[in-house]
């Protein structure tokens, strides 16, 4: 929510004729009288049409699309038709957001100010992942490591288990993040309800909340994992109907992961190993008691001795051969030139042979104990005429899954799907190529109105590519609404046209005294976006003794996790920050402390990615032009998150450039800067750019 947007005269009432209230008329009578009554708060007329927008795609029952560039306030432009939809039986709203930082502005600046103007007690719940939550009973019971970890600390979480009702959560805990580690509530070894404290647990308190919440704030990965479950009868999330996902650009790239078919060390762990690693206090210890202790005396013996030949027996096994299975995949990994390669190639050379026959066997013991399992069950209720555990039955379903999958995995055969061998960590994976369809049949088909919206969703001003990507049909509308900041004045957009050759050897070198001169004129300030690892080293070695010599830290990606480096960015100080991948999007430092973005390449796809080259095939095979149709819109939409990083308010000021002359010189770098502001931007050598930039900077940014 912006409170300082610039001052624009409300347009003419909509729908002010209309007898009958809308939801539409209701959202824009609370942008045009309530929210111009709060002290601080402007009118925003882009912000009125995307909340109007949203209102008739809910009252219409259909879906949008909107692109809201970075200052429009689309979270306000959405928040407010849900919380004055009319109260419905079909059940609740469900806001998906990729990151935390966008979730706790939600719950705790934007739905609460809302709520309080608009008089509207919605039940809002929040619905986050295991990780996010802490367990009590290691808290209270903790093992050895857990006290050499976290033992200063025990008395004070357990004080805030009793003060908060047993819901502690990650940002609440007073611990580093690797004692969270040793204490969060985990899937893999959660006891659920054979654990004592499961009737006061909050991670199961807030999900049984959800049951009966008006409005629903979650991440793209619990809505993706939750698809999943769903697929096992298993979900989570109520039937919602009307479901908005923020930051959407993000949104196929979480599905692949998610709707991904992976064997790893915690798929083998939840199947298998917490079961048997659970001993006297776990459930499957429970479960034994509870399917032996209505027998008759006479039946005990025989029916104990068949449930441990069946079960635990069939659990070592499984156990066993799936840590044969992984020390070899362990072995083949040292001889891996990628840490990702083929998996049918790899099963069907000389080298993996034994890994195949081992896989193969693997998938077999699977079924044969799920089967077994599932017997015994069968059996048991014709005999003793009483259901047995459901633990004991959701085991032999979760096994033959297992099953299921392995044998999948081991075909390696659909072109549809890109199987992988992966070394660390170890895992056999197999992604789909397109998620379209599963999101549209599985999740979008869901609800009665869907709402997806981002600040890069077009590529070349159409909704084309996002559309196709994640399955949203041509029939669902389009909206989209520019940004409020005036970039003419705001920003400086250098484009380096000549003198640089990005594949050159020396082109590092070239660039790097020019961006030393920058950092040190600006006082630091600078983020660095490069596209590969080696080309992070290589910067790094270059700038880090220059950048001291001006008395500039300069922090690289991989010195820590990525949200330390930011913090360490955020602070008062002469700084840079050089990344990869990660720092394209996601930085969200508004005022002075991020004053220049430079991306030094046109951040094309790796493209010997085996899951890149396989939508690229998909796209030839199908007639189509796969550097046109995926290469340059995945360029276009990182363009625009890069570029986005710089301005975050209307205050903001900044120095934007682009270092690679290809965007100037090649006929698709003109179509991909048509998705930024490039109007007036200045065009030269690498040093001319930079002293103009200096100039402007003299000008316009304090310190420089």
């Amino acid at each position: 929510m912006s409170s300082s947007a610039p001052d624009i005269s409300p347009p003419p009432r909509a729908h002010e004729n209309d007898d009958s209230p809308t939801l539409v008329g209701e959202v824009a009578a609370f942008f045009r009288e309530e929210l111009a009554s709060v002290p601080g708060m402007q009118f925003r007329a882009s912000q009125l049409e995307m909340a109007e927008t949203v209102a008739r795609a809910i009252e219409d029952q259909s879906r949008v699309a909107i692109e809201a560039g970075t200052g429009t306030g689309k979270s306000l432009a959405y928040l407010v038709p849900l919380l004055l939809r009319s109260p419905v039986d079909e059940g609740p709203a469900i806001i998906a957001t990729k990151t935390v930082q966008l979730q706790e502005q939600l719950l705790k600046k934007d739905l609460p100010t809302l709520q309080n103007l608009l008089q509207t007690p919605k039940k809002v719940v929040l619905a986050k992942g295991w990780s996010n939550y802490l367990c009590i009973r290691k808290v209270e019971a903790p093992d050895e490591t857990t006290v050499r970890t976290v033992g200063p600390v025990l008395p004070r979480l357990r004080q805030m288990v009793v003060q908060q009702s047993g819901r502690v959560t990650r940002g609440e805990a007073p611990v580093s993040q690797s004692q969270w580690a040793k204490v969060k509530a985990d899937p893999l070894d959660c006891q659920k309800r054979n654990c004592p404290h499961f009737s006061s647990c909050g991670l199961f308190a807030e999900r049984r909340e959800l049951e009966t919440a008006e409005l629903i704030v979650t991440n793209h990965a619990f809505l993706m994992s939750d698809l999943r479950l769903r697929r096992e009868g298993r979900s989570l999330l109520p039937q919602g109907e009307v479901l908005v996902i923020d930051e959407a650009h993000r949104l196929d790239d979480v599905a692949t992961e998610h709707l991904a078919v992976r064997f790893d060390s915690e798929r083998l762990y939840s199947c298998v190993s917490a079961p048997l690693l659970s001993g006297a206090d776990g459930w499957l210890a429970a479960t034994r008691f509870t399917f032996l202790m209505t027998l008759p005396e006479v039946e005990f013996m025989p029916w104990s001795a068949r449930f441990d030949r069946v079960v635990l027996a069939g659990l070592k096994d499984l156990e066993l051969l799936s840590g044969d299975l992984f020390l070899e995949l362990t072995g083949l990994g040292t001889t891996f030139s990628n840490r990702r390669v083929p998996l049918k190639s790899l099963l069907h050379s000389p080298a993996g042979e034994r890994l195949a026959n081992q896989l193969a066997e693997l998938c077999m013991a699977c079924e044969e104990t799920s089967d077994s399992i599932a017997l015994l069950c069968r059996e048991y209720e014709d005999c003793f005429e009483q259901g047995p555990p459901p633990e004991l039955i959701r085991l032999a379903q979760s096994i033959g899954r297992l099953a299921q999958d392995l044998d999948f995995l081991g075909g390696s055969d659909s072109a549809d799907w890109v199987f992988q061998a992966e070394s660390e960590p170890c895992a056999l994976v197999a992604r789909p190529v397109d998620n379209a369809e599963a999101l549209e049949q599985e999740l979008f088909s869901e609800y009665k109105a869907v709402v997806v919206t981002s600040a890069s969703l077009q590529v070349d001003d159409s909704f084309h590519f996002f559309k196709r990507r994640t399955g949203l049909v041509e029939a669902t509308g389009e909206a989209s609404f520019a940004s409020p900041f005036e970039f003419q004045k705001q920003t400086f957009i250098g484009l380096v046209s000549r003198g640089l050759e990005p594949g050159a050897a020396d082109y590092v070198n070239q660039l790097a005294p020019s961006l030393v001169a920058l950092a040190a004129a600006i006082g630091g300030r600078m983020l660095i976006l490069t596209t590969s690892h080696r080309r992070v080293e290589e910067f790094a070695d270059l700038l880090a003794g220059p950048l001291a010599t001006e008395q500039v830290e300069l922090l690289v990606q991989g010195q820590a996790p990525p949200t330390q480096l930011l913090k360490w960015f955020a602070q008062p100080g002469r700084r840079v920050l050089l990344g990869v991948d990660t720092f394209w999007e996601g930085v969200d430092i508004p005022g002075e402390r991020l004053s220049c973005v430079v991306m030094t390449r046109l951040p094309f796809p790796v493209p010997n990615d085996v899951l890149f080259k396989a939508r690229a095939e998909q796209i030839e095979r199908e007639g189509g032009n796969s550097f046109d149709e995926l290469s340059i819109p995945l360029v276009g939409l990182k363009l625009k998150q890069g570029f986005g990083r710089l301005l975050r308010t209307e205050q903001d000021k900044g120095v934007f450039l682009l270092t690679d002359p290809r965007a100037c010189n090649r006929r698709y770098g003109r179509k991909l800067l048509r998705n930024l502001p490039t109007q007036g931007a200045y065009r030269g050598s690498v040093e001319e750019v930079v002293h103009s930039a200096l100039e402007w900077c003299a000008g316009n940014l304090s310190g420089a």
